[in-house]
């Protein structure tokens, strides 16, 4: 109904909106304290930020962690790049939408009922059903 249909909604900009308000206050409030950057700050601001989930019902925490997989994995690599821990890799961001790919149709494989329906209905559409 329309009701469910607003609430998901607040409940979504709630979540985007703490996420991205406090993972960027606690990342400057890091930088703040410190006086520089410094690895860790990111985990401890991802690790704060993850309370967002609160804002979200049970059945799209899943589906908010499989969101963020991708960006993670993209994130650590850009990090490794730019310390020069994958110098010797090329094209390393195919190997990490690969990577995230394959935890994804892992999932479908394994896990289905974690993914949502829609995107679900599309995969099997693409790929066929799993086994």
């Amino acid at each position: 109904t329309l009701f469910h249909t607003v609430l998901a909604v607040v409940r979504s900009c709630g979540f985007l909106t703490y996420f991205v308000s406090v993972f960027t206050g606690s990342w400057c409030l890091f930088r703040n304290l410190n006086g520089r950057d410094h690895p860790l700050q990111t985990f401890f601001a991802g690790m704060i930020c993850s309370l967002g989930c609160l804002f979200e019902r049970r059945s799209r925490i899943s589906e908010l962690m499989l969101y963020c997989l991708p960006r993670v994995a993209e994130g650590g690599y850009k990090w490794g790049s730019r310390r020069d821990y994958f110098n010797g890799i090329h094209n390393g961001e195919v190997i990490t939408f690969s990577l995230s790919m394959a935890v994804m149709m892992s999932i479908y494989q394994n896990e289905p009922k974690y993914i949502k329906s829609t995107y679900r209905g599309l995969i099997s559409l693409l790929l066929g059903k799993p086994f």
